[in-house]
């Protein structure tokens, strides 16, 4: 049944995607996805904003990296979202989401219309139209170079996610609706 994702029904009716945008979110799984994503997060704060996706383990990795954390917090373009829901404009305000392990490497293009860089050395866990991969041992100046394309293409893959979605993700922002439909028609109600 091509009803789609009904929860991109609350969110749709918030989505106005700018067309040209400035920050990095970092999505990290756990601890040991942070640890791998620091030396990144620091070497793009010269050219972008970045945003870290919080998550529960990073209160107890607060302790014992919070040196690293109190340069990351002291520079004015880093920010922490660790809101029990994630804020919809630190979707819509990055042109590209990083991340390994995270399921949001799935949902942020399809709602911000911007690419997620997957650090894997799985070849197939990321679908080439809404993203791409990189190995995890990728040293800091080629993943840089790598945002900076990301950063250089943003219309290119807003063009690119816009069509994967229109063909893909079933009644965008009316699934709700057209499965009421459908059970109205189907089911005489």
């Amino acid at each position: 049944m091509e009803s789609g994702y009904l929860a991109f029904d609350k969110i749709a009716p918030l989505l106005c995607v700018s067309t040209q945008k400035d920050s990095v979110l970092f999505a990290p799984y756990d601890e040991k996805e942070l640890r791998l994503l620091l030396p990144f997060m620091k070497i793009l704060l010269s050219d972008y904003k970045v945003i870290l996706r919080s998550r529960s383990f990073c209160e107890h990795s607060w302790n014992d990296m919070q040196k690293i954390f109190d340069d990351l917090l002291a520079d004015v373009h880093f920010s922490v979202d660790s809101s029990w829901q994630m804020q919809t404009k630190n979707y819509l305000d990055c042109f590209c989401l990083v991340c390994s392990l995270s399921t949001m490497r799935y949902s942020f293009p399809i709602l911000a219309l911007s690419p997620s860089l997957v650090l894997s050395d799985k070849k197939d866990c990321m679908n080439k139209h809404l993203g791409e991969i990189m190995p995890c041992d990728i040293d800091v100046l080629t993943f840089k170079g790598k945002i900076d394309a990301l950063y250089a293409n943003q219309s290119l893959w807003r063009e690119k996610i816009s069509l994967y979605r229109e063909r893909n993700v079933y009644n965008f922002g009316h699934s709700s609706k057209w499965l009421a439909e459908f059970m109205i028609q189907k089911f005489n109600l």
